[in-house]
């Protein structure tokens, strides 16, 4: 492949509960800078230390200190630094401050109407300007509501800041998924800006060519690792095909994160950021560098096979690589079979989020026998190979050691994805049985509400060992901690259901005074939360 490509960035993820680690992250540019890459943008939206407005939304935000540190460290490797923040929407940064409420719409979007909006978004670009000290800045705009005078307040908002960055000899980012939905938005918007063409998976046929036909000249192609959908990153078919103006069937390998790059080269566009989202619920930066790496020697034009990708992640041969494809070959199985669910089992949830998300988990367990127990059992078999083969690493380096750490937890979370499927592939089906039984043959209900009992405390008890591994793998990493409180309430929450099964037990009560068992749906919503699974 001729190597054309300029900007080769990537989109390192702060605002997602993560916080900033120094250390953490000069490994990181180093690992980038190995694999070609020449900047970084570091998706902040308002989880900063303004020094204007003082104060941090949550512990762990970028400082202004921090700010000038890693551009800094980035120049070292000559590499670009681009700060990202987000000011039409996505900015529930901002309005988790009380102080800040004012200005929204909802909790996720600005009120671009109102009298102080632009005066706010000024204030934070200029803040950005004297921390970063940029040659761009991104200012989001993705996946907002608009209607018809909407419309006409985003187009202008949008110009007026390339027009105010411009001014300061700065460009302006900014996501381009709005005009793909409003192309008509397209006419009366400024040109001078970077559109940043983004999907999360696989080959995008038109979007460019429909960028490039409603005027924009300067696109950035932005694929994903995707690694907020699963134990380690993985390229597939789109989920939300229904959501989208054209359909794309064509899947692609685990790892073929340039397939979006190899449609946008048909339109000319050759600038290209690897976007890396959402990284907590286990979801853990170091288990996405094969896609990292495979991204960043592709856009310089080198060899794709995993020797040339171990070697440009770690100067020798490691198991780096075939551990990763064992964990993408069985989540891509499990990816197949779950999008086979009904519609609202499915809608904005991921399988193997159940370990840390209580309505993941019941949406789950609603799912019965649909899934089968042949899930299972291949995630259990990716983990007995993963640790069999780690096991015999011998780590030279801190980044081995790093990843090494990580890797012992996707396995983790692989089997912990097992013991959820087999507890949800069985135990549906155990609880109809039950019910027929309750008021025919007491002695065998009593039995199986007990059996029901056991298999969620055995479910409970795996928590301990789960929480140790992710512990130990996030112990030098600015992954959310909140992971944790979250496994710690799911296991919670499981131990109340034990509880509440109590409530139909027969021993030591008259039985004709007994409640009737509920349905399973209300069984589940009655502990771990009234959720509408329908959403």
């Amino acid at each position: 492949m001729e190597n054309t490509y300029t900007k080769k960035w990537f989109q390192f993820d702060l605002a997602r509960f993560r916080s900033f680690n120094r250390e953490e992250t000069e490994e990181l540019i180093k690992v980038l800078s190995r694999c070609g890459y020449n900047g970084i943008g570091l998706y902040i939206e308002g989880f900063f230390e303004f020094p204007e407005f003082g104060g941090v939304p949550r512990i762990g935000c970028m400082t202004a200190d921090d700010a000038k540190w890693v551009c800094e460290v980035a120049k070292q490797y000559n590499m670009l630094v681009m700060p990202m923040t987000n000011l039409v929407g996505h900015g529930e940064s901002f309005f988790c401050q009380e102080r800040f409420t004012y200005l929204g719409r909802d909790d996720f979007q600005f009120d671009m109407k109102h009298e102080g909006f632009y005066s706010f978004a000024k204030s934070v670009i200029d803040q950005f300007i004297d921390c970063f000290n940029p040659e761009i800045i991104h200012i989001g705009g993705d996946e907002v509501k608009l209607d018809e005078e909407d419309r006409k307040d985003y187009v202008k908002f949008l110009s007026d800041m390339c027009v105010y960055l411009k001014e300061k000899g700065i460009e302006t980012g900014i996501w381009g998924d709005m005009f793909l939905t409003h192309p008509e938005m397209a006419e009366n918007m400024n040109k001078d800006v970077l559109v940043f063409d983004w999907w999360y998976y696989g080959h995008r046929y038109e979007s460019t060519e429909m960028l490039r036909n409603a005027g924009f000249k300067n696109i950035v192609i932005s694929p994903a690792t995707q690694s907020w959908d699963g134990i380690v990153g993985t390229q597939q078919m789109c989920p939300w095909k229904e959501l989208m103006r054209w359909k794309c069937e064509e899947d692609v390998a685990g790892d073929e994160v340039e397939a979006f790059l190899i449609d946008a080269q048909k339109q000319g566009a050759y600038d290209a950021m690897l976007t890396d989202w959402e990284n907590y619920r286990g979801h853990l930066i170091w288990n996405n560098l094969h896609v990292i790496a495979r991204f960043g020697r592709y856009v310089n034009g080198k060899g794709l096979s995993d020797e040339e990708l171990t070697q440009a992640l770690f100067g020798r041969n490691t198991p780096y690589m075939e551990c990763m494809h064992i964990l993408m070959d069985a989540q891509k199985e499990h990816y197949r079979q779950y999008q086979k669910l009904p519609g609202f089992l499915v809608k904005h949830q991921h399988g193997t989020d159940g370990i840390f998300n209580c309505l993941a988990l019941c949406k789950l367990l609603q799912c019965g026998d649909l899934l089968g127990e042949n899930l299972a059992d291949i995630f259990n078999e990716a983990e007995t190979k993963v640790k069999e083969i780690i096991a015999d690493w011998k780590t030279e380096s801190p980044l081995e050691d790093r990843c090494k750490r990580h890797l012992y937890f996707a396995a983790d979370y692989a089997k912990a994805t097992a013991v959820t499927l087999r507890l949800a592939s069985k135990t549906k089906a155990l609880y109809k049985q039950i019910s027929y039984e309750q008021y025919r043959n007491p002695e065998k209900y009593s039995e199986m509400l007990h059996k029901v009992q056991a298999d969620f405390t055995d479910f409970a008890n795996s928590y301990p060992d789960w929480i140790v591994s992710l512990e130990n793998a996030i112990s030098d990493s600015g992954h959310t901690r909140r992971d944790i409180d979250e496994m710690k309430n799911v296991k919670a929450l499981v131990e109340k259901l034990v509880i509440r099964l109590d409530d139909f037990d027969i021993d030591g009560v008259e039985y004709n005074k007994k409640l009737a068992l509920p349905s399973w749906k209300a069984l589940l919503c009655s502990v771990l939360g009234d959720i509408d699974v329908n959403k």
